[in-house]
């Protein structure tokens, strides 16, 4: 009776650690036998419950090449095996550890169906991507704002030198126009360029002080052309007093990124999005509130896990990845969902030295 509770607590436990770890996980005897499974590997080997899995557990458990033996305490085995089922062949990779020595031996496997790509993976592809296009965009928006300069500059020297073919003031007055339209045209230009260059900077390797309002300045300036674009009111009002800040700048202006945009993709149709933001007991509270509607329980939930589900959206991976951040400051992200139809989001940071990870 001891062993079998024993084996349903341990169920309980690694169906925990299995939704964190994102991989189906058995637990198998020295003979082969399962003892438990949890619905990753269920659903991995082609059963639709775990004891269809038992039943037809002699038939499938030779197709996974597995080799017990080679398993030890500090080397798991790994095997590989293109496994047929009813929706097809599914090619996956499994990974053996030994949990215990002596005569009743426990295997854990972790398996994994290598063709699906997991949300993790992918967010370490697109990190790398995203790392490697900044390194080249820096150099090339470099090699643009050259010409962009000398652009400008001889477009005054070619207004202050205009011929004076004709006195009429009207034509005078046009041609001011011109130049006025070109002026602006080639100042929003380089203002945008400068604003490529400003997020093709290295990133913070060591904590900084700097002043939260910079920051907010360069997220509230690149969203707000997507705001006007999806007809959202984008309403904000920075303090007149500097807010001081010891950490990495990059990484807190990536959380008041994420927010922004995860509220904008909320309402595709447009509406109103508010930026607040106040200080209290030496926390400086940012606060986002729209009319967005209110977010889901299961997003609210996944954003606020130890681990981000493989099943979690954009949106949830950008609020998830603000949390992290914002807590390795020494801060927090508070979602509230008391409304139905709007949606506030706040980010509090300590002001001054805080501890970091």
């Amino acid at each position: 009776m001891d062993t079998v509770i024993g084996e349903k607590c341990l169920g309980s436990v690694l169906n925990v650690l299995s939704e964190i770890v994102d991989a189906g996980v058995l637990l198998i005897r020295t003979d082969g036998d399962i003892v438990l499974a949890n619905s990753f590997a269920v659903e991995a080997l082609g059963a639709s419950s775990e004891e269809e899995l038992k039943a037809d557990w002699s038939k499938i458990y030779p197709l996974l090449n597995i080799n017990l033996r080679l398993a030890a305490a500090d080397r798991p085995q790994v095997a590989y095996s293109n496994l047929g089922t009813i929706n097809g062949v599914r090619s996956l990779r499994l990974e053996v550890h030994l949990l215990n020595d002596g005569e009743d031996r426990k295997y854990l496997i972790l398996i994994r169906d290598r063709c699906i790509p997991h949300k993790m993976e992918m967010s370490l592809l697109l990190a790398s991507h995203m790392r490697a296009m900044s390194y080249l965009h820096g150099q090339l928006s470099h090699d643009v704002k050259s010409p962009l300069h000398a652009m400008q500059i001889t477009m005054e020297l070619l207004a202050s030198n205009f011929p004076a073919i004709n006195s009429d003031k009207e034509f005078e007055a046009k041609q001011q126009r011109y130049v006025g339209v070109l002026r602006e045209e080639l100042s929003r230009l380089n203002h945008s360029l400068q604003s490529i260059l400003n997020q093709s900077a290295p990133l913070n390797k060591k904590p900084q002080a700097f002043d939260l309002r910079e920051a907010m300045k360069e997220v509230i300036s690149l969203v707000l052309p997507q705001a006007r674009r999806q007809r959202v009111d984008l309403n904000f009002q920075l303090p007149e007093n500097f807010l001081h800040v010891l950490g990495y700048q990059d990484r807190i202006k990536q959380i008041l990124m994420n927010i922004a945009v995860s509220r904008l993709a909320a309402m595709p149709q447009g509406g109103s999005l508010s930026i607040d933001v106040a200080v209290n007991e030496k926390m400086i509270e940012v606060a986002f509130n729209d009319n967005g509607g209110a977010m889901d329980k299961t997003m609210r939930e996944n954003v606020s896990r130890l681990a981000l589900p493989d099943n979690g959206n954009d949106g949830t991976m950008s609020l998830y990845a603000a949390r992290v951040i914002a807590e390795s400051h020494g801060g927090e992200l508070i979602i509230d969902a008391s409304s139905d139809r709007q949606c506030s989001i706040k980010v509090r940071i300590p002001m001054g030295e805080v501890c970091f990870s």
